[in-house]
């Protein structure tokens, strides 16, 4: 018989593989209403970057919770979705947070070039947000069975 350890591996590098497509995807989408807004639209930079992200996070939070994670809000109530909004929201500023922390520690302490911040947050940000979506956003607590019965 298999370690019950490993049987759970697969499902982790499937919600690892599911989490990086729909990033992809959430990133094409921020990357086309910033693009969109800037070029076509006269938008000021950061007010794009913000037309984006207010674009792009309710289309990662949507596919994340029907795909990425689905297995584990199977079950869970509809009430729950309002609690996993919020930890999504607040997990993805904790990832810009971490970005921002990522580029000053690079770029403003160790004074190297604005590329080399990149691979940290390609790897690190990724990495750090996938563990609390999976952990922590999308968890859901299902009753415990009334042992009265």
């Amino acid at each position: 018989m298999l370690n019950p350890g490993l049987r759970a591996m697969p499902s982790l590098w499937t919600q690892l593989r599911r989490y990086a497509l729909t990033g992809v995807g959430a990133t094409a989408l921020h990357a086309l209403v910033y693009l969109t807004a800037t070029q076509r639209m006269q938008f000021e930079p950061l007010w794009a970057n913000t037309a984006g992200y207010l674009v792009a996070m309710p289309f990662a939070f949507t596919i994340h919770h029907q795909w990425s994670f689905r297995h584990q809000t199977d079950g869970g109530t509809v009430n729950a979705l309002p609690a996993m909004s919020v930890r999504f929201f607040t997990t993805n500023a904790f990832g810009y947070s971490l970005n921002a922390l990522i580029v000053w520690l690079v770029c403003g302490i160790a004074s190297w070039p604005a590329w080399s911040a990149t691979p940290f947050m390609a790897s690190i940000t990724p990495l750090a947000t996938f563990m609390l979506n999976r952990n922590w956003v999308f968890r859901v607590t299902r009753p415990s069975p009334d042992p009265q019965l």
